[in-house]
């Protein structure tokens, strides 16, 4: 992995330069918001940011476009990265890794495997979806719960994941069919809910606007993303999420998720609409309560309060498909990940205009 690393908050170690890598404006001002910081910058694709304590970082690459140099990456002082958890790991046992997460004891390390390389559609890889948990004070595997065909059938991809370590159970969202797998962390049981729902597929006839033109591939096909940005709430009593290619933010009780004997139609109704926002990616509770959200149409990130009202945090022109969002000690971080730059939206890239990046604001500053 070649990165260089421009500055980083009290939390995060002090990096240095190395590698290759696109240049930035470092001259222009947020058009508004809070200050924006730049902390690293990627000549490969990003996707997933977990904050661990004492300011450790980690970002993990998807297997899309091309095969990433590590799948799972924990940035160091002086410029370093090291293949997490192990090199082993990343040259052999991760497959498309989509998203991290640092659970909120800040204990464990949760890492998505989509299973199947998007470089190859539709390409199930066997025993590749699973989640793999690494305890971040020895920095080894503690627990891989692998996804069968029920609850990971072929053509699912597995996107996003919140962890609720008291209960132990964890929730993903399914971009590419629609759905909700729930994942009861002690006995590694794994069930699909809420499978084709209005609240987990698309919206007819949305085709969100990012750089400035419509989102679509080169063929001139608008893609429908499904369920995607999670978020559970400081009780772990709602889960939030939404699809991608749509507006509407739903959220659902927890206890009715955790609860096999529940029907389908049950569950359903359960399902509340709570807001319209812009189209959305990743997404995360803050300190103060809100739902923190990337705004990919308006090169932003966003939040709503716990009062309804929306809000923008930052908003700049270097924040190209702000990705997944990961909080902790008042500090926002970010991945920028240009999907919308990227094959096959964009026919051809030229490597030196991609802007990979981590960035983030200090929260602690918000109104």
């Amino acid at each position: 992995m070649r990165l260089l690393v421009l500055f980083a908050f009290a939390a995060v170690p002090a990096f240095g330069s190395g590698g290759c890598a696109p240049h930035f404006d470092h001259a222009r001002t947020p058009v508004s918001g809070l200050p924006l910081r730049e902390v690293a910058r990627f000549d490969e694709q990003p996707t997933g940011i977990a904050l661990g304590p004492g300011g450790r970082t980690f970002v993990s690459f998807p297997n899309w476009w091309r095969e990433p140099t590590d799948d799972v990456v924990e940035l160091l002082s002086g410029g370093a990265t090291r293949p997490y958890p192990d090199r082993a790991w990343n040259d052999s046992g991760f497959v498309c890794v989509q998203s991290v997460q640092v659970d909120r004891r800040g204990a464990t390390l949760w890492i998505v495997d989509a299973g199947y390389p998007l470089r190859v559609p539709r390409c199930c890889v066997a025993g590749g979806p699973k989640l793999v948990a690494v305890d971040l004070a020895t920095n080894t595997v503690t627990q891989v719960i692998h996804f069968d065909e029920r609850s990971a059938p072929c053509g699912s991809y597995l996107n996003d994941v919140q962890v609720d370590s008291v209960r132990r159970w964890a929730y993903l969202t399914d971009s590419e069919r629609g759905a909700l797998v729930v994942v009861d962390l002690a006995t590694g049981v794994a069930r699909r809910v809420l499978e084709g729902a209005p609240a987990t597929t698309a919206e007819p006839g949305v085709v969100p606007v990012v750089g400035g033109r419509p989102w679509r591939t080169f063929f001139g096909v608008a893609p429908r993303v499904h369920a995607d940005g999670i978020a559970l709430d400081a009780t772990g009593d709602w889960l939030y999420f939404r699809a991608l290619t749509a507006h509407g933010l739903h959220r659902v009780p927890t206890a009715l998720l955790r609860d096999a004997s529940v029907s389908a139609a049950t569950l359903a109704r359960a399902v509340e609409t709570v807001g319209r926002t812009s189209a959305a990616d990743g997404m995360a509770f803050g300190d103060d309560g809100a739902l923190y959200f990337t705004a990919l149409e308006h090169d932003a990130i966003e939040r709503r309060r716990a009062d309804g009202v929306l809000e923008v945090v930052a908003r700049d022109p270097r924040i190209r498909w702000p990705d997944s969002i990961a909080i902790r000690d008042g500090r926002l971080f970010f991945t920028t990940s240009e999907i919308h730059a990227t094959w096959p939206f964009n026919d051809f890239v030229d490597a030196r205009e991609e802007r990979y990046g981590l960035f983030a604001v200090d929260l602690v500053s918000a109104p």
